[in-house]
């Protein structure tokens, strides 16, 4: 069977038991959609991952995998970790997405877009607040009940865009997708960032100056169950500050350098 759609989803543990909840997401996209595979990178982490989220994982059988990213770390080294990840995709179109995100049921398939290898799929995050997630006693609810439960809607694209609209700022490493072959020979993620925040932006500027890359916006979403803010947070200034620096198409290299 051709694989048309791998994610890889990044973790340093279960994620407080997000993860569990995310994967059983993934179950019931597998049961719409089964020529796309999961792959979940874990880069170690001081609770490990539970023996409920390794079920999971080998219950989808040829559909995911799990990996670990070796030399095991203190660090949270995501963007290596997605790089790995890309490694072992077999789809087409690789999409990323975090171990705190449920997926949306028909996520893969609003990603696949045939033979458009030059673009960039990007989407929604609806968010769900912790006391909500948190009563759900470890299964998710049906899906009506999941598209119902979220609090906000991150609306990051209220209007519409020209072809070869510059907008890396709003690809967010919770729910993009990239061509595979684009993602190798663009040499994925830049490894040098440790943490999260930035690596995303970064990877969506490379991209945006490489073969005339677009953006489409598409109707995925994923259901992120909201939490503290992490540790990690990269330091590398692709953020927030160098925005308006990467929509007018300006060097982030020497914004780095700065």
């Amino acid at each position: 069977m051709k694989i048309r759609v791998s994610t890889v989803v990044t973790t340093v543990d279960d994620d407080d038991g997000r993860l569990l909840y995310a994967l059983q997401g993934w179950q019931r996209v597998f049961d719409e959609h089964n020529d796309c595979e999961l792959i979940v990178v874990n880069d170690g982490g001081p609770n490990g991952v539970s023996s409920e989220a390794m079920k999971l994982v080998t219950h989808c059988g040829m559909h995911s995998k799990f990996l670990y990213l070796d030399p095991p770390s203190s660090e949270f080294r995501l963007a290596e970790a997605r790089n790995l990840g890309i490694q072992y995709a077999r789809g087409d179109r690789v999409t990323f997405t975090d171990s705190d995100c449920i997926p949306g049921i028909d996520l893969p398939a609003h990603h696949d877009l045939g033979d458009h290898k030059n673009k960039i799929t990007i989407g929604f995050r609806n968010r769900i607040a912790n006391p909500v997630y948190t009563n759900w006693g470890g299964f998710i609810p049906t899906n009506h009940d999941l598209c119902h439960a979220h609090w906000r809607k991150d609306e990051r694209f209220d209007e519409q865009h020209d072809p070869g609209w510059r907008g890396c700022e709003h690809v967010w490493g919770c729910n993009f997708g990239v061509d595979r072959d684009l993602l190798l020979e663009c040499g994925g993620f830049d490894e040098s960032v440790i943490g999260w925040g930035g690596e995303d932006i970064n990877l969506a500027d490379r991209l945006m100056r490489h073969k005339d890359t677009e953006l489409v916006v598409t109707e995925s979403v994923v259901f992120h169950l909201d939490h503290p803010p992490r540790t990690q947070r990269s330091k590398h200034p692709w953020g927030a500050r160098n925005r308006p620096l990467v929509v007018n198409g300006g060097s982030l290299g020497s914004a780095v350098n700065e």
